[in-house]
């Protein structure tokens, strides 16, 4: 599972990296995020705990609790895609997906 979890914070590196942090472009990162989150649980049947391990993400100390989690992520980096043929990371897709969504 830690491969996936180096996918997640990858991506979200991209994002933040000279990104101009405004609201407007944390929102529709976030909900662009939460869809295809809420789209990879309906398509996956995926349990609400998988909601709370993005939730809790990024407090200190936080381990992801539900292996499933691995799954939403594949999933979303599929759903959004950033990854290749071979599931690794399209860096020229994630870069185009960071840029849509107010990345410098």
């Amino acid at each position: 599972m830690k491969l996936y979890v180096r996918i997640l914070v990858l991506a979200v590196a991209c994002f933040v990296i000279n990104v101009d942090s405004s609201q407007e472009i944390m929102k529709n990162l976030s909900l662009n995020f939460g869809k295809a989150l809420e789209s990879c649980k309906k398509d996956l049947d995926l349990p609400d705990e998988v909601s709370a391990d993005f939730a809790n993400f990024w407090k200190d100390g936080y381990q992801l609790s539900n292996r499933l989690t691995g799954c939403a992520i594949m999933c979303m980096s599929k759903k959004l895609d950033l990854l290749d043929p071979e599931g690794k990371m399209h860096h020229g897709n994630t870069m185009e997906f960071a840029k849509k969504h107010g990345a410098g």
